[in-house]
């Protein structure tokens, strides 16, 4: 179970800082599980979550200001319910089948309107293990939704293992879909009930090579992902304060090289690093906003005394295009008052830390930096995000 009831402020739109305007927040989350095996061959597990979220946005009039709608007023109360069947039969060790069933649904409420999501989903999966070398797995899921209907989805995924060097290669390859979100539909004034499901088809192939058993490992992995229907909130004129979703009906690609490194010099020390290249495109041959060229990061985490971790992040994101607006002026940028209008998005460098001790099996304390270098940055252009700040926890699980 977890509790949070916090007050944020935030701004009225990209460059339009408001010290009148917050939004009061009371989350709670609960979630159980249940583990059974039936016979040595098969087993099966149930989980159940719900998520209750309260929110309050206020915007007052701003002092010595006349404003004709004085203080506003917005409230949205959602409920979150979800479950899950799963059934895993195994045949020694080689084959592995996954059948279930999840359900999800979604409720908000702000006095004005009462709509409710539901969604019901199937899905089977085959997982095969031959000469401890190659690995075959498939996959299927059906969902039906109350609001867009049916869907299927597969995905095929196989590895070969070469053990004389140690060598992975893999390949996969599978569709998917994302349907609109309460918001996006039923938005007050601006949600549209008629926005259809984003979907996706993709597939990517790598290696992964392991060197020195394990204690040095670095693989590079091509992908390539093609979108359709994508939602996208912007303004609905350029310069409005009023926005609202809009549908791509054209495909999007996206495709790239992600590179990893591993290095484990000791034991409990892990450092890792990542790098990223995506080029994007939409269906005007324009390249996509908010979606960085180039990112990376580098991870260092280390476990000691049994009972301590210390783990370090430090990522960096390189430059991307900014502004769209629903007359299509993707990557036309945002004009912030009295300046030129900004077309690039300089990029971020976030360094976090946390440290965290094991009191017992049942109790973890834990601290928390984040932005510890305290630099400027907007992950969306014109949205300043936190300086540095530290948080202390404590995890209690039964």
């Amino acid at each position: 179970m977890r509790y949070n009831d916090s007050t944020v402020n935030f701004d009225d739109g990209a460059f339009r800082q408001d010290p009148n305007r917050f939004s009061q927040n009371e989350d709670f989350n609960m979630n159980a599980v249940f583990n059974q095996s039936l016979t040595d061959w098969w087993s099966h597990k149930m989980t159940f979550s719900f998520a209750d979220s309260d929110s309050i946005d206020t915007d007052r009039a701003n002092p010595g200001t006349s404003d004709p709608f004085g203080t506003s007023r917005f409230r949205l109360d959602t409920h979150i319910y979800t479950g899950n069947w799963q059934h895993t039969l195994n045949y020694k060790d080689i084959d592995t089948f996954v059948v279930g069933f999840e359900f999800e649904n979604q409720s908000a409420d702000n006095r004005t309107f009462d709509e409710t999501l539901i969604n019901r989903g199937w899905y089977f999966q085959n997982q095969l293990k031959l000469w401890d070398r190659l690995f075959f797995n498939a996959g299927l899921r059906l969902d039906d939704n109350n609001t867009f209907g049916k869907d299927v989805n597969p995905k095929l995924s196989i590895a070969y293992h070469l053990k004389e060097t140690d060598t992975k290669f893999k390949a996969n390859y599978g569709k998917g879909f994302r349907g609109p979100t309460l918001n996006d539909l039923f938005w007050p004034v601006t949600g549209d009930p008629t926005l259809q499901p984003e979907e996706s088809e993709s597939y990517d192939f790598g290696f992964e090579q392991y060197l020195l058993e394990d204690k040095i490992s670095f693989g590079v992995t091509y992908f390539n992902n093609r979108f359709s229907n994508l939602i996208l909130w912007a303004p609905i004129s350029p310069g409005s304060f009023i926005w609202r979703p809009q549908q791509n009906s054209g495909f999007v690609w996206t495709e790239g090289i992600e590179a990893e490194a591993v290095i484990k010099p000791i034991e409990g020390l892990t450092i890792r690093g990542t790098f990223t290249k995506t080029n994007t495109r939409d269906g005007s041959k324009k390249e996509l906003i908010r979606q960085p060229r180039k990112q990376g990061s580098v991870n260092i985490n280390y476990s000691f005394l049994d009972k301590c971790n210390i783990n370090i992040d430090d990522t960096i994101v390189g430059n991307s295009r900014e502004g769209a607006s629903a007359t299509g002026d993707n990557g036309g940028g945002i004009t912030p008052p009295n300046r030129s209008t900004i077309r690039t998005n300089t990029g971020i460098h976030k360094l976090d830390a946390t440290f965290s001790y094991d009191y017992s099996k049942h109790l973890q304390l834990y601290t928390r930096a984040e932005n510890l270098l305290n630099i400027q940055y907007d992950e969306t252009l014109g949205f300043r995000s936190p300086g540095t700040r530290i948080f202390f926890g404590v995890k209690l699980s039964m």
